[in-house]
């Protein structure tokens, strides 16, 4: 039984499956592989229409060659990172959340959380993509006292880097927080 693929997945698992191959064929033109792509889709995709993952397959790739977005994609990053933690409720129980993150990019200059969207930059970020980020900032946290961490979304078509400041992620945490 196939499993089906979220876009974000396959778009941090992908350079993992790409250097896994062999050296001749990961790279073409310094290009990330179609072939490694085409193999991890095949293997993990197969609920997906095959011009659904033609489409995928081409996105994601295009992200990873894109050279505004190559610091997500260097040795510094980790894909699929899991978190989880309780969120703080004054006078109520903490709340308890667990997610997966894109990517995480930690250097000396900070800490960069990614996660993937399919489509277009919209105007504004969805409020519950923010929210997302929110959290997984907020697990980070006491991993990285000492760093700055940023939190930005990718969009596949573009591709576009969208970063989310600092204000916007408290007060969407702060609306979790009272809301739920």
């Amino acid at each position: 039984m196939s499993k089906t693929i979220r876009p974000g997945a396959f778009a941090s698992r992908t350079p993992k499956a790409a250097s896994q191959t062999r050296t001749d064929q990961r790279r073409t033109r310094g290009r990330a592989c179609p072939a490694a792509a085409a193999a991890y889709l095949d293997a993990w995709g197969g609920a997906l229409a095959e011009s659904a993952r033609v489409a995928l397959a081409s996105k994601v790739l295009a992200a990873i060659d894109a050279p505004e977005l190559g610091h997500i994609f260097s040795p510094n990053s980790r894909s699929e990172v899991a978190l989880a933690g309780l969120l703080p409720r004054p006078g109520r129980p903490d709340l308890p959340y667990s997610g997966r993150l894109d990517r995480l990019v930690a250097t000396d200059q900070g800490v960069l959380i990614v996660d993937f969207k399919l489509g277009e930059k919209p105007n504004r970020p969805a409020s519950s993509h923010v929210a997302q980020l929110a959290l997984y900032r907020a697990a980070l946290q006491p991993l990285y006292r000492s760093a700055k961490i940023r939190a930005a979304l990718v969009y596949l078509v573009g591709p576009t880097l969208t970063e989310i400041g600092g204000e916007e992620l408290d007060a969407a945490l702060n609306a979790v927080v009272e809301t739920t």
